[in-house]
């Protein structure tokens, strides 16, 4: 019966987070990019989203079976354990079939949810006997009472702590992007591309993406995993996610990136995009060179979607390339 009850509550829990991310999807915190959701408020609405339902719901069993006879710490397992194995565990299972190039890093932030879900129960568990008071009797369980309140109070509060910021603008995401690589890195980004002879624009409409789902702090716990596994795995780093066994500076992984655009784009399109926008207005012909630049973006998806294959990689990076390309004056 502690088992029992342990994983009905852990299929509660599950189902829970479940109901918010399908008929919630603009409330859903995890909607944000991984660089807006590590900052400031929204960081803190992340981790609440997180811990606090878990919490509640280890609270809420543990202290039901110690009320009915029941092995409390058996309960507390079987609840944060099936919790995870429907939750980050079976998340870990799909992204290691997966395949993927960040696989690796990805199935380290993973384990580490399942780690930090043990902890916020373990520490609900240790402190039960000190907030059973909060806990209605297992009567009103059986009644209904409790579940419609619990339901009621905690949905309509996850959906004010979950909701989703509106989205930045272009000069926002910038601002956000500068501010975590540094001017320096992103005075390079131009530099470099000019030295490489490579659209600004691709360029950093890649670091604008990779850093947006891979902020400092991330990058930095890539290079802490990579020493962890002795450099024998290899993964992303930089502010381009360039694969490599070896850690990479961020101007080392630009240098790359560069040479892949330089390899991938046709010539043509090099050309295009490296003239200026307001140039393009000037000259005659504009539709057609409308046209032609129309295409370039289009290439630009194409080989970002072979870059990283998960269905939306491509048209996210041609989407900031083609913005960036029509406000130049971002550059520096």
């Amino acid at each position: 019966m502690s088992i029992v009850l342990g994983v009905f509550a852990g299929m509660l829990l599950k189902g829970f987070y479940s109901m918010v991310k399908i008929e919630e999807p603009a409330s859903y915190s995890y909607s944000v990019s991984k660089l807006e959701r590590s900052r400031g408020k929204i960081a803190t609405q992340y981790i609440g989203f997180r811990t606090i339902p878990v919490f509640v719901a280890t609270l809420g069993v543990v202290v039901t079976a110690r009320r009915l006879m029941l092995y409390d710490w058996v309960t507390f397992f079987a609840c944060v354990l099936s919790f995870v194995c429907l939750s980050s565990g079976r998340a870990l299972v799909e992204r290691i079939k997966s395949g993927m190039r960040d696989a690796p890093f990805h199935c380290f932030l993973l384990i580490m949810e399942i780690i930090v879900s043990f902890f916020v129960g373990a520490t609900s568990w240790l402190f039960s006997s000190y907030l059973e008071s909060f806990v209605p009797e297992p009567r009103e369980f059986v009644s209904g009472a409790w579940t419609a309140l619990f339901v009621a109070l905690v949905y309509r509060g996850m959906r004010t702590v979950s909701r989703a910021p509106s989205p930045l603008s272009l000069r926002g995401q910038l601002r956000l992007v500068r501010e975590d690589v540094g001017d320096d890195i992103w005075n390079d980004i131009s530099d470099m591309a000019e030295d490489k002879e490579v659209p600004w624009c691709v360029l950093a409409a890649i670091v604008v993406v990779e850093v947006s789902e891979r902020p400092r702090w991330v990058r930095k716990c890539e290079r802490i995993f990579s020493s962890l596994m002795f450099h024998k795995v290899k993964m992303s780093f930089g502010v381009t996610q360039e694969q490599s066994k070896r850690p990479l500076t961020d101007c080392e992984a630009l240098s790359q990136t560069c040479d892949w655009i330089r390899r991938e784009l046709s010539d043509e399109t090099i050309r295009t995009l490296m003239a200026p926008d307001h140039r393009a207005r000037n000259q005659t012909g504009h539709s057609s060179f409308q046209s032609a630049l129309n295409s370039c973006f289009m290439e630009v998806e194409r080989i970002a979607n072979e870059r990283n294959p998960d269905g939306i990689y491509g048209g996210i990076v041609s989407s900031y390339a083609r913005d960036l390309y029509r406000n130049a004056s971002l550059r520096r």
